[in-house]
Formats: C-alpha cells, sequence, structure tokens
C-alpha cells in the first residue's frame, strides 16, 4: 500500500509493507522509508542535521536503537570496521551514526557473513570473512532475484548464482533508489539483500520548515493516518 502525504505542494510516499511505520522522533522527518525485509528508512532531524537509519529485519522488526535527534555523539559506533583478509570494503566505510560499510571478497574467495554492516549506535553485526572457493559447501547456490518495480537487475542475479556472485540494482530514470543497491549471495544460499523499492520522486516545491506530520498510525479499514498542523492534508491510497 502506498501512503502518500501532502506538506505544503509536497507529496512524499511510504511504501509499506513487512514492517511497520517507524514512529518519527521530535524533530525529526522521514527522507525515504521502505517498509519491506530489507529496506531502509532514513529520517532527517531539522536542528542537529543528522541522518538517521533503521533496516527493516526479515522477521518484521527494525534493526537498531531508538530514533533520536537530539545532539548526542554518542550513537556514533564506538571502532571503526576493517576489510576482511583477502577482501575489501566498497566506498566509504566510518563509524558515524547512520553509515553502512559494504564488504566483497577477492577474486577466488567467497564472502562468509554479512556483506553489509551499519552503524546504528553499534555496529548491525561483525566484519564478514573471506575464505577460499570451495572451503564451503561448493554445491550451494542462491535463487533468482526478482527486479525492483520501475527498475532492473544487473550482474550474477539468475536461479542458480553461486556464492559470492553479485547483483546489482538499477533504477529506470526518473526513480530513486531506496534500500540496498546491490546484493552478494552468501555461502549459506541466502542473500545478502532483497530487492529495493524504485520510488518515483516529487518534482514539485518543498514544503515549508514549519510544515510537518508527526506521527503516522493504523486506523480502521487499513488505512493509515498522520498527525499533521493545520492546514496540512493526508492521503492515502
Amino acid at each position: 500500500m502506498l501512503v502518500h502525504f501532502i506538506l505544503g505542494l509536497s507529496i512524499f510516499t511510504l511504501v509499506t509493507g513487512d514492517c511497520s511505520i517507524p514512529t518519527l522522533p521530535k524533530d525529526g522527518f522521514f527522507m525515504t522509508c521502505g517498509t519491506l525485509t530489507g529496506s531502509i528508512c532514513q529520517i532527517f532531524c531539522r536542528y542537529t542535521n543528522k541522518v538517521l537509519i533503521k533496516k527493516c529485519a526479515a522477521n518484521g522488526t527494525w534493526v537498531g536503537d531508538t530514533f533520536d535527534c537530539t545532539d548526542d555523539d554518542d550513537d556514533d559506533c564506538e571502532k571503526s570496521l576493517k576489510a576482511p583478509a583477502n577482501g575489501s570494503i566498497v566506498g566509504a566505510c566510518n563509524k558515524n551514526y547512520g553509515s553502512v560499510c559494504v564488504f566483497k571478497c577477492n577474486t577466488g574467495f567467497d564472502l562468509v557473513g554479512s556483506a553489509q554492516v551499519y552503524c546504528l549506535g553499534q555496529w548491525t553485526t561483525s566484519e564478514p570473512t573471506c575464505v577460499k572457493a570451495g572451503a564451503t559447501n561448493s554445491t550451494v547456490k542462491c535463487s533468482a532475484l526478482n527486479p525492483p518495480a520501475n527498475g532492473h537487475l544487473d550482474g550474477r542475479c539468475y536461479q542458480g548464482s553461486p556464492v559470492g556472485s553479485v547483483c546489482n540494482f538499477v533504477c529506470s530514470s526518473g526513480y530513486t533508489l531506496v534500500g540496498s543497491s546491490s546484493s552478494i549471495c552468501l555461502a549459506n544460499g541466502q542473500w545478502s539483500a532483497w530487492a529495493p523499492s524504485c520510488n518515483k520522486p516529487s518534482t514539485t516545491k518543498a514544503p515549508d520548515n514549519n510544515s510537518k506530520c508527526s506521527s503516522v498510525k493504523d486506523v480502521e479499514n487499513g488505512r493509515l493516518k498522520g498527525d499533521c498542523q493545520p492546514g496540512i492534508k493526508t492521503r492515502t491510497q
């Protein structure tokens, strides 16, 4: 179900699915928020300029601490992560709250563990390891991944993909990717991330800073309702 919030002249879309929509902290606003398993919910803090991130876990709960927009450096992770032996870290990786570290293994090595680790006050899991190809069960294969709506797959994403295969998610022109941009076939036969969503961004004028919807909650008949300041309307479909 899609939930649209009309803030001034801008329409913001939430994609509902496996996790419930999280409660906004004081002075926090949704940037993007997919609620399907593996999706990311980002909240921007107006006064501290922090970007808070949670991930929707397979059990229908959000991974990480309660969102908090207070100015507190203690939300950062205690130590930086390091690249595994026979592997590397893809892109930037720091210990700031909301950071994500992506790992990959060198050719001839299989990744064991999670390919993506998030800093949510503490790391969501430890660094993965890279083991020599064949050291794990070489018969392990991953199932085919489905492309996101309004997007396509690029890479080794097919049925029977071997351990270590990388599948990239690409959104069609004019759509914004919400969630993981890639997934790796792990040694347990599972993909490290499910397909993200490709959302159509608003092309209208951004809302005034004083416009906000403070919370989202379930109501009868399956619709969702946002608590907004006077003069701001919500619409569901």
